[in-house]
């Protein structure tokens, strides 16, 4: 998520929030360096939480096997990513389900 008014464009600050989808409330953030991505800001976001038995959402973006391995192996949470072309293989075998 970009800051509205945190500056002119190209050095606006970026954020990465974790929300409770049932109470609405952001448990956490982290900022988005210019020079990295989210990618690389997922871990530090979530590491603190307590996920068992919670299922992680995101965006295609976070559609990565290192993060769904860290999600249920080191977090023991479920995760439902995002599908899209950016995973073209993955998309394919999805898209031949039934």
């Amino acid at each position: 998520m970009t800051l509205r008014g945190s500056g002119p464009a190209g050095s606006q600050v970026h954020l990465l929030a974790v929300l409770d989808q049932h109470t609405r409330i952001v448990l956490g953030q982290v900022d988005v360096d210019g020079k990295t991505n989210e990618l690389t800001r997922f871990r530090p976001l979530l590491e603190a939480l307590d996920l068992t038995g919670v299922t992680v959402t995101a965006d295609a973006l976070h559609t990565q096997r290192e993060h769904a391995r860290w999600s249920t192996e080191t977090k023991q949470a479920g995760y439902v990513f995002t599908v899209k072309k950016n995973q073209p293989r993955l998309y394919r075998q999805l898209k031949a389900l039934p």
